[in-house]
């Protein structure tokens, strides 16, 4: 049997287009509103006069965004102690095979109980983060399709002439799941460096100067990494190019096989 209505639960309210859509839109106004007062006072066409896109999801939908970025942070902070449990605990299991009669029990205990708390926190914390993202990747996907929509259902005939029906469902379908794809690692930005740091000072600390091998590896890499990122945004741009040619094609053959059959079968009942 195919899939129903009754079939799928029903989403949150704080989920539901309408919701989402209508706190975006208010974002917006309030955004461009900004953008008008800005353009009285620098000019029109300055760039701190247009209004901010990222601004305005951030205020409708970054409170969450914030949580999940305090969640990935202790998920890292929990990761950190995991080895340093592990060390104490192989420290202690080594001071019972040299002299058990001076071994303190409670150590081990204390050391098994803080491994499996900071695992179990450590679980806790990345689902957390990736719940919040997908909660906010989602909600932010679906105002700006329903944004994008509405904004095509207003254009007049000399605004259509100049884009294809291919641009505006490359725009709803493929840059709305970038946006998407985006909120999964934009707390990266911020919390990656923090992570890089801290984990070089405790490189050097328990391993010493061996560990600047290491980190010398790591700083060559960085550079090569920026080079191939540039050069995969460079040829995704170019592809999008034949993604909207290919989307804009395919509309027209749909829509001239529709002609055809419409055709036929007006054909049929002039004849019938």
């Amino acid at each position: 049997m195919p899939l129903s209505m009754e079939d799928i639960w029903p989403p949150r309210n704080a989920d539901r287009t309408q919701k989402v859509s209508q706190i975006f839109e208010n974002e917006w106004k309030n955004e461009q509103f900004f953008a008008k007062i800005k353009e009285n006072k620098y000019g029109k066409g300055h760039k701190n006069a247009q209004p901010s896109l990222v601004t305005a999801l951030l205020k409708g939908f970054g409170r969450r965004l914030v949580y999940s970025g305090l969640c990935e942070i202790s998920y890292y902070c929990f990761a950190t102690t995991v080895p340093f449990l592990i060390k104490a605990l192989y420290n202690y299991i080594q001071q019972i095979n040299e002299d058990p009669k001076f071994a303190n029990l409670s150590i081990g205990w204390w050391c098994c109980i803080g491994l499996a708390g900071a695992i179990f926190c450590q679980s806790i914390s990345v689902n957390s983060k990736f719940l919040n993202t997908y909660i906010i990747g989602g909600q932010m996907r679906s105002a700006l399709m329903t944004a994008i929509f509405a904004k095509s259902l207003r254009l007049s005939s000399t605004a259509k002439g100049t884009s294809t029906s291919g641009e505006l469902v490359n725009l709803m379908s493929n840059d709305c799941s970038r946006v998407f794809e985006a909120v999964m690692f934009v707390n990266s930005i911020w919390i990656a460096p923090i992570v890089i740091i801290v984990a070089m000072a405790l490189l050097l600390r328990e391993i010493g100067v061996s560990a600047v091998a290491a980190i010398a590896l790591m700083m060559l890499i960085i550079p090569a990494q920026i080079v191939f990122g540039r050069y995969i945004s460079n040829n995704r741009k170019r592809m999008l190019k034949f993604t909207d040619e290919r989307v804009k094609w395919m509309s027209e053959i749909l829509s001239g096989i529709r002609i055809v059959k419409l055709y036929g079968q007006f054909s049929d009942l002039l004849t019938g």
